[in-house]
């Protein structure tokens, strides 16, 4: 698994997400954007470690994104397109993670 976040310090993607040391290689950039970086970096990870599933977490307040939450989850919603298009046989899953509420919650497509 992969996980693609933003690299805001606020965000610890294995406790966030409940998961452990070695569960998922993690990817972070501005925004948590499927950019031509993190898709080729998934595209390595896809076909010479394994990878078949991705999980795409943005977060509320997220300065990449003018700290508009629609516009951050817009974000995911078009990384998570571009992702399936480009990576097929591999699973893209959005998440959303609220520090309001303290937790991550799907984003529905």
């Amino acid at each position: 698994m992969a996980v693609i976040t933003c690299m805001d310090s606020r965000i610890d993607p294995l406790r966030d997400l409940g998961l452990a040391r070695g569960d998922a290689m993690i990817l972070r950039n501005a925004g948590a954007q499927a950019s031509d970086d993190v898709e080729r970096s998934l595209r390595f990870a896809h076909e010479n470690l394994g990878v078949i599933e991705v999980w795409l977490l943005g977060h509320s307040d997220c300065v990449a994104h003018g700290g508009i939450d629609d516009a951050a989850i817009g974000e995911l919603r078009r990384g998570a397109t571009r992702l399936r298009s480009v990576l097929p046989g591999v699973t893209v899953r959005v998440l959303f993670l609220d520090f309001a509420r303290g937790a991550a919650v799907p984003v529905e497509r």
